[in-house]
C-alpha cells in the first residue's frame, strides 16, 4: 500500500481526528481497511499466553493475584484493554469479576482508573434517607462506609499494568512514565528477573510514598524529618506524638541509663522522640514488618540513633537479642491498631486489628518483659474511636488490663483530633452520607495511659 493511499484514506476520515493522537489516527485507519478486533472483546482464550509470558514473582512480593500488598483482590481471569475501552465496557467486565491489563497511554489509563472510581461511587453511595432507614447506629454507618470503601479498592485494584523493571518499563508506557515512577517501583519492589503485573492503583501509591521517602515528613515533636518507606505507615496523623512532650521518664531510669522497647516500630518516630529527650536511654525496637524494620534502621541512621537502638523482626515481643537476652526493658511503649477490623493490606494492619486481638495479646503478654525496676512503665497510646463507633465495648480494655495484671498509674494524657477525617459535620472523610461516623471522629480523643503491674 502506497503513502499516497495511506494519506487519502486519513483524510476521508472524520474530522474529530484532529484531537486524537497519532497512535489514535492509525488505529482509526487501521479499522476502515482491515478487521480490527477491539482488545475489551478479545476471547480469554489468549490470556494463558499472556499469564506465561508475565508470571508472577518468584517472592511473591507485588504478584496482584496473591499479595495482600496489593489488596489481597484475587483474579480469576483478565482482558486487555487500552486507550479505544469506554469506561462502561471496562466497567461491566470487572463486574464479571475479571481484571483489565492495560495496554495505552499512561495518562489515559489514569482517566479510566477515575472513571471506574466514579461509577463505583454512583452505584454504592447511598442517599442520606437510606443512610438513616437501614443504617441508624454508628457501628452499622461504620459497617456499610467499610463495605463501600473496601468495594471501591477492589474495583481500583482490577485495573492492571504489566511492568518489566529489566527494561524499566514495558514498551506500552514506557513513553509516558516519567523517570520518577520507574525509580519509586524499583525502590519499593526491587528490579526483578521477570515482567509482572501491578495495580494502577498500586503505580501511583507507590510514586507517592517515594516522595515521602526522598523529601521526608517534617516532625515537629521531633525537630527533624521522618523518611517513610513503602508500606509503613507514615506518621502524618501527628497529634498523638504530642503526647510524648507531657510525660517524663522517671528520673531514676534515665539516670542509670534505661531502656526502652518500642513494640510496633513502624518508621521509628516514637523511639527517636524519647531518644532525643533523654541522651542515657537506648532501645530495642520491634515490628513484624520487614518494610518497617528497614525503615526504622534508615531513619535512626539519618538522625544519628543507630548505636543506641536494636531493630528486630519479631511478631510482637522479641524473641531473642544479642543486647537484651532476657528481652525486658523498662519503658514499653506501643501504638496498637485502634479500629477492630479486618486488615485488607499492609498498611491497614497499622489501623485495623481484627477482634482486638493484637491489643489483648500485648496487654496479657507485656508484663513479662517489664523488666524488675521500681519505676518500669508501659505506656499504651489508644484511640477511642472503636468505643465511639461501637465496636469495642468501654469497659473491654480495662478488663484486659486486670487480665494482664496491670493498672493505669496516674491520669492519663489526652489529646483532640486535629486530622481532616475529624472535620465533618453531615458526611464522613471520603464524602459519603453517614452523620454518625463523622460525629465519632469528630469527637475522638487518644489518650496516653502509663501502666504499672498491679
Amino acid at each position: 500500500m502506497s503513502s499516497t493511499m495511506v494519506g487519502a484514506g486519513i483524510c476521508a476520515l472524520s474530522p474529530s481526528l484532529l484531537f486524537l493522537s497519532p497512535r489514535g489516527i492509525i488505529r482509526r485507519y487501521l479499522r476502515t481497511i482491515v478487521r480490527w478486533e477491539d482488545p475489551s472483546t478479545r476471547s480469554t482464550q489468549e490470556l494463558p499466553l499472556l499469564a506465561h509470558n508475565f508470571a508472577p514473582l518468584t517472592n511473591g512480593d507485588c504478584d496482584p493475584r496473591q499479595s495482600r500488598e496489593c489488596g489481597g483482590t484475587k483474579y480469576l481471569d483478565a482482558v486487555v484493554v487500552d486507550d479505544t475501552t469506554r469506561a462502561s465496557n471496562a466497567m461491566a467486565i470487572v463486574q464479571t469479576g475479571r481484571a483489565l491489563v492495560y495496554e495505552g497511554d499512561f495518562r489515559n489509563a489514569r482517566q479510566l482508573l477515575a472513571a471506574l472510581g466514579r461509577r463505583v461511587d454512583k452505584h454504592l453511595t447511598p442517599t442520606p434517607d437510606d443512610v438513616l432507614r437501614r443504617a441508624p447506629s454508628a457501628k452499622d454507618q461504620w459497617d456499610c462506609h467499610r463495605r463501600i470503601v473496601i468495594e471501591k479498592a477492589r474495583t481500583a485494584n482490577m485495573l492492571l499494568m504489566r511492568v518489566d523493571h529489566l527494561l524499566g518499563l514495558s514498551p506500552f508506557y514506557k513513553r509516558s512514565l516519567r523517570g520518577p515512577i520507574v525509580e519509586a517501583l524499583e525502590d519499593a519492589f526491587r528490579k526483578q528477573n521477570a515482567p509482572y503485573l501491578l495495580p494502577l492503583r498500586q503505580i501511583l501509591g507507590t510514586n507517592g510514598s517515594y516522595q515521602w521517602k526522598k523529601n521526608g515528613v517534617f516532625v515537629s515533636q521531633l525537630g527533624e524529618r521522618i523518611y517513610p518507606h513503602f508500606g509503613v505507615f507514615a506518621p502524618i496523623r501527628s497529634e498523638y506524638l504530642d503526647l510524648f512532650s507531657r510525660v517524663e521518664v522517671p528520673l531514676s531510669l534515665t539516670m542509670e541509663g534505661g531502656r526502652l522497647m518500642d513494640v510496633g516500630v513502624g518508621t521509628g518516630i516514637i523511639t527517636a522522640i524519647i531518644l532525643s529527650r533523654h541522651r542515657n536511654m537506648n532501645a530495642i525496637c520491634i515490628d513484624n514488618n520487614s518494610r518497617a524494620v528497614e525503615c526504622a534502621k534508615d531513619n535512626f541512621s539519618k538522625l544519628g540513633l543507630s548505636n543506641r537502638t536494636e531493630v528486630i523482626e519479631s511478631d510482637i515481643f522479641p524473641r531473642t537479642s544479642s543486647s537484651n537476652a532476657a528481652g525486658k526493658a523498662d519503658i514499653i511503649v506501643c501504638n496498637p491498631p485502634w479500629i477492630p477490623g479486618l486488615a485488607h493490606s499492609p498498611l491497614d494492619s497499622a489501623i485495623y486489628d481484627q477482634g482486638s486481638s493484637f491489643l489483648r495479646r500485648f496487654l496479657l503478654g507485656v508484663g513479662k518483659h517489664l523488666s524488675d525496676h521500681k519505676d518500669a512503665e508501659i505506656w499504651l497510646v489508644i484511640s477511642d474511636l472503636a468505643e465511639r463507633l461501637e465496636l469495642r465495648a468501654w469497659e473491654e480494655v480495662e478488663e484486659m488490663l486486670k487480665d494482664g495484671g496491670l493498672r493505669v498509674e496516674g491520669s492519663p494524657h489526652r489529646t483532640v483530633a486535629r486530622h481532616p477525617k475529624a472535620k465533618g459535620a453531615k458526611n464522613d472523610a471520603f464524602g459519603l452520607p453517614f452523620p454518625a461516623v463523622a460525629k465519632a471522629r469528630a469527637k475522638e480523643r487518644t489518650s496516653l495511659y502509663r501502666l504499672r503491674r498491679s
